[in-house]
């Protein structure tokens, strides 16, 4: 997923992070988002809780919408993708 490819550039987000950060973050989650909604049937190869909760999302579910306010939560949801995607060599 050459979206996330330099997501690492983020490692430190949670602790050293700027207002620019936390709107790169917050569009990189969007275009996530949307990237995966798009992927057809291919994205049933990724763990469930990823294509829900970011299908709730952008669905407008009340409370993913409120969920996801948070930029922390938006972070730590693309840091898990990331991770995941990293482990399975497709990063």
């Amino acid at each position: 997923m050459q979206i996330l490819k330099n997501f690492k550039k983020y490692e430190n987000f949670l602790s050293d992070r700027t207002a620019e950060d936390e709107r790169d973050v917050t569009a990189l989650f969007d275009g996530v988002a949307e990237y995966i909604d798009g992927m057809g049937a291919a994205k049933l190869a990724l763990p469930d809780g990823f294509v829900r909760d970011l299908g709730l999302y952008l669905r407008k579910k009340a409370e993913m919408v409120e969920y996801f306010e948070d930029v922390e939560r938006r972070y730590l949801l693309l840091s898990d993708l990331y991770g995941y995607l990293k482990l399975k060599g497709e990063i």
